[in-house]
């Protein structure tokens, strides 16, 4: 929730042309060119590895309702969401993004709903799981993003690259071949 008052707090304090969200989880190996937004997107994510939380958008889903409900209190029209593939897992769900790496055209506002629509979801009530916030930090970032805009870039996954997450469906990525890394995500890892 800290991190959500912080960009929006950075995003009104002066004008940048771009703005970037990082876990302090990650890593850098190489200079990250592609968060320097191209005229045509007003963000760059990636999609997040598993399916958990998200929404396959089939009503019989456990997790539509909540999906519904969410778009429902941020002002966003649920049938605009997008379908992406989950990066670890492979299924097909609404676009959730990993909050780890997130750019941003600053003019935007996105950082700014962001912590509003945490303020809401957070006000309502409104749990991916019974008893449980886990998880509302991603699913207000999708409703931040797509109540603004639907110029999303998905970025190559040499960023934000989940190596805690890895098996034998996504190979580690060799720094020195034709895909080298650029951005690690580590996710807490000992």
């Amino acid at each position: 929730g800290n991190k959500n008052f912080a960009t929006a707090y950075v995003e009104n304090l002066k004008k940048h042309d771009f703005l970037v969200f990082l876990d302090s989880d990650t890593l850098f190996f190489r200079e990250p060119t592609a968060l320097e937004l191209p005229d045509n997107y007003d963000v760059a994510v990636r999609p997040v590895s598993w399916k958990t939380i998200c929404t396959s958008g089939s009503p019989d889903d456990p997790y539509d309702n909540y999906w519904h409900l969410l778009c429902k209190y941020c002002g966003v029209d649920y049938d605009v969401i997008p379908y992406v593939e989950t990066f670890v897992q492979g299924v097909t769900i609404k676009a959730c993004y990993n909050g780890g790496l997130v750019a941003v055209r600053a003019s935007k506002g996105i950082f700014s709903k962001w912590r509003d629509d945490l303020v809401t979801v957070l006000h309502k009530g409104l749990e991916p799981r019974k008893g449980n916030y886990w998880g509302t930090g991603q699913t207000t970032l999708l409703t931040a993003i797509w109540g603004i805009t639907d110029r999303v870039q998905i970025l190559e996954p040499v960023y934000n690259y989940p190596i805690k997450s890895i098996d034998g469906r996504q190979p580690l990525l060799i720094f020195n071949s034709s895909h080298p890394l650029i951005h690690i995500h580590y996710h807490d890892m000992n």
